[in-house]
């Protein structure tokens, strides 16, 4: 999966988790999704869309995180 830009924003509050947003460089699509845990531990997604598991093989990415809070907010945003 080639991230060849990442934009984490500081958890500044200890956040039990977060909201994110990949955006594929190459063709502009955006693919957004939330999780409890750190920005640095292994989970990279859950994405079950066949185009976003192609694309990641060879597009470039971008990963951003957008929101930090409580389960419950992510899963709202």
């Amino acid at each position: 999966m080639p991230i060849t830009d990442t934009q984490i924003k500081p958890n500044e509050t200890a956040a039990e988790a977060y909201t994110y947003l990949y955006t594929n460089l190459d063709n502009n699509k955006k693919y957004g999704g939330y999780h409890k845990g750190t920005t640095d531990d292994t989970y990279h997604h859950t994405s079950s869309s066949e185009a976003f598991a192609e694309d990641m093989l060879i597009d470039n990415f971008r990963f951003e995180t957008l929101d930090y809070g409580t389960l419950l907010e992510m899963q709202a945003a």
